[in-house]
């Protein structure tokens, strides 16, 4: 059976010229994989 929770991600418009304002990280857990955001952007800006 073909996994279909696959995520494409997309341009949002508005934020092609923008650097990564979010950190995306994975890691396996028990129950499948855990992913935190952190948004950078939030440290740079104080």
């Amino acid at each position: 059976m073909a996994n279909t929770n696959t995520v494409i991600w997309k341009p949002i418009k508005g934020f092609e010229g923008q650097p990564d304002r979010f950190n995306v990280t994975f890691k396996r857990c028990t129950q499948g994989y855990l992913m935190t955001i952190t948004d950078v952007s939030y440290d740079r800006t104080i």
